[in-house]
């Protein structure tokens, strides 16, 4: 090979590297890292996240737990959301809790809560990252000082971190 088509080559290969789509990586499920004892933890100091990068928005007078005293319908709806996408993987009922979530959403536009888990549902079910991250953000924005906002931050973090690297894990936290 001349030494004058090496840069071109290496140049080449470059622009299809950049040009490449970037495959979509994994986007976790906030709603599997839940448990009994997050109630009793309380409020937290709010979550230090930034400027919104993925178009959600903090809801005004939201709801962060699933009672909505004013609408017990949509406290329905939140726990089916929730037990139709807690540790399953079937694409069916994950799409039925996507839409049990879309339909408090709709009932009560202030559930912070049926956004994360309208994003948890979505995030398992796989290619729908855009609307995932979305109402994850909208989670985060809307209650960052509850336990969930916390977590979801941190899996926003390993998100970015696994696009950023073509998908390597991130490292393990470091000890304090």
């Amino acid at each position: 090979m001349s030494p004058t088509r090496l840069p071109l080559l290496l140049a080449a290969g470059m622009l299809a590297f950049a040009c490449k789509k970037t495959p979509d990586v994994l986007l976790d499920s906030e709603v599997d890292y839940q448990d009994d004892e997050d109630d009793e933890v309380g409020r937290l100091l709010p979550v230090p996240y930034g400027a919104p990068r993925y178009g959600g928005h903090a809801v005004a007078n939201p709801l962060c737990s699933t009672e909505t005293p004013q609408n017990p319908g949509v406290d329905m709806m939140l726990r089916q959301a929730w037990h139709t996408s807690r540790m399953v993987d079937d694409p069916k009922v994950l799409e039925e809790s996507a839409a049990h979530a879309r339909d408090a959403l709709k009932k009560e536009p202030r559930s912070a809560r049926a956004a994360l888990l309208l994003a948890s549902a979505l995030a398992k079910h796989g290619g729908r990252n855009k609307e995932a991250l979305r109402n994850y953000e909208t989670f985060i924005l809307s209650c960052p000082t509850t336990i969930d906002a916390h977590r979801t931050v941190t899996l926003l973090q390993r998100y970015e971190h696994r696009r950023e690297t073509g998908g390597a894990p991130p490292p393990p936290p470091k000890a304090r």
